[in-house]
């Protein structure tokens, strides 16, 4: 397991709210993690595991998530709910992840809610696609390392301007 990058952007819009959101979007190869904090500001990790087989991923995520979640202040985090997916196998591992990061969240008393894609997207209007994501981040002049952390980003984002935070 490794923490692929620790970057942190300053953001230009300024509010009175002190909320840490932390958006989560999930893989059966790695957790993309952005916390969102107030002005705007983000700082984004990705928690990779690099085995080959899926239940020693599995664990691998799962202590990864734990040991890294371990002293991170957030107020709340809000994780992608696992999409419609046509192969079984795939949606039980994304599930399974899903499963990872909302259990970490119970055992360190973090407040962990559920948002899925259709909503997120709606919120930031963004359209379907990954190309409405990627446009979505460039026009806020950010510059993030996968498509995952892109999703990530948004799914904060959404939930910020969901509960008008």
């Amino acid at each position: 397991m490794e923490i692929n990058s620790e970057r942190t952007q300053k953001g230009t819009k300024e509010t009175n709210k002190v909320m840490t959101v932390a958006g989560i979007d999930v893989s059966t190869k790695k957790i993309a993690i952005v916390f969102l904090f107030a002005g705007g500001r983000y700082t984004d990790f990705e928690i990779v595991s690099k085995k080959y087989n899926a239940s020693d991923r599995f664990i691998d995520l799962a202590t990864g998530f734990y040991s890294f979640m371990g002293n991170k202040h957030v107020d709340i985090v809000v994780v992608e709910t696992v999409p419609f997916v046509q192969n079984v196998k795939t949606a039980l591992g994304l599930a399974g992840v899903e499963g990872i990061v909302r259990t970490v969240c119970a055992l360190y008393d973090i407040r962990c809610e559920q948002i899925n894609n259709s909503t997120w997207k709606k919120a930031l209007g963004i359209g379907k696609g990954k190309d409405g994501i990627a446009e979505y981040v460039t026009r806020l002049g950010y510059n993030m390392i996968s498509q995952d952390v892109m999703d990530a980003y948004c799914i904060a984002s959404a939930w910020k301007v969901l509960h008008d935070n």
